[in-house]
């Protein structure tokens, strides 16, 4: 987590020094948030990414799944 906002920080930090430097908003904000995440121990960032579809945990295989998940050889070798 703290990798990504460190990558959004400094690549809005970039952008604003030589495309648009508007985008130091976003570091700004970006940053603000990650003092009140330290100040109050609760990461709105951190909740919203953990509920997004890639982070989801699937249930572990059961030995029976696993093994019909097999592929089966069609031709002789």
């Amino acid at each position: 987590m703290r990798f990504t906002a460190g990558l959004i920080v400094l690549v809005s930090l970039l952008v604003a020094e030589f495309l648009w430097p508007e985008s130091r908003f976003i570091a700004f904000a970006l940053s603000a948030g990650l003092v009140v995440a330290a100040l109050t121990g609760s990461c709105l960032m951190g909740r919203i990414l953990s509920r997004m579809p890639w982070n989801k945990v699937t249930a572990s295989p059961t030995a029976r799944s696993a093994i019909a998940s097999i592929p089966v050889a069609t031709q002789e070798l």
